[in-house]
């Protein structure tokens, strides 16, 4: 395992650092890099054990920065292999601002990890998780029962925002998959 001593990117961000457009096209280029790795041999990054706990998503405290600049993926403590790609998953463990719908539900799928990318990627643009200061109660409500998150400010493009619906698209039959997004991502660099 490689050691990434220049920390997490949440880290980064916690000293003050805004990161751009281009710099988050690059840490989600990275990390879909990862999930597809894993998703391609039916491995959810974020799903285990029976206990909701603060735990192992896909989060920007997950998200090490090596010193070359890339982006690792991090804490594969609760990670779990699925039978195939199309298996469930009923044990939760998580930080419940990163959960799917679906995994309320208890049905983790690898599309489960598209989601919390999407809401790392909103938390790393605006600087603020979007479910920061509410109640785990209130979290709940909010991802069952509302419409997802979306990017608050209008300083990015509609490729970024058009980015962070498809991977925050509540029904997971119609949320993009890792390799879905990577090839968005490869399109959008040529």
């Amino acid at each position: 395992m490689e050691y990434c001593h220049c920390g997490s990117v949440a880290s980064y961000v916690r000293k003050g650092n805004r990161l751009n457009e281009e710099e988050l096209r690059e840490i989600a280029s990275c990390c879909l890099l990862g999930l597809n790795y894993l998703h391609k041999k039916n491995i959810i990054h974020r799903v285990s054990i029976l206990t909701r706990t603060d735990g192992k998503d896909i989060k920007p405290d997950n998200l090490l920065i090596s010193e070359s600049g890339v982006i690792k993926l991090g804490d594969f403590g609760l990670a779990v292999q699925l039978e195939h790609s199309c298996s469930r998953r009923n044990t939760t463990c998580g930080t419940s601002w990163y959960m799917a719908p679906e995994v309320y539900e208890e049905e983790a799928c690898l599309k489960s990890d598209v989601w919390a990318l999407g809401i790392s990627i909103i938390e790393m643009a605006e600087g603020r998780n979007p479910y920061a200061g509410m109640t785990s109660a209130r979290i709940v409500n909010q991802i069952l029962n509302k419409p997802p998150p979306t990017l608050v400010s209008s300083g990015w493009s509609s490729d970024l925002v058009d980015f962070v619906t498809q991977c925050l698209m509540k029904d997971v039959k119609q949320r993009a998959s890792a390799d879905d997004l990577l090839k968005v991502c490869r399109r959008r660099r040529e």
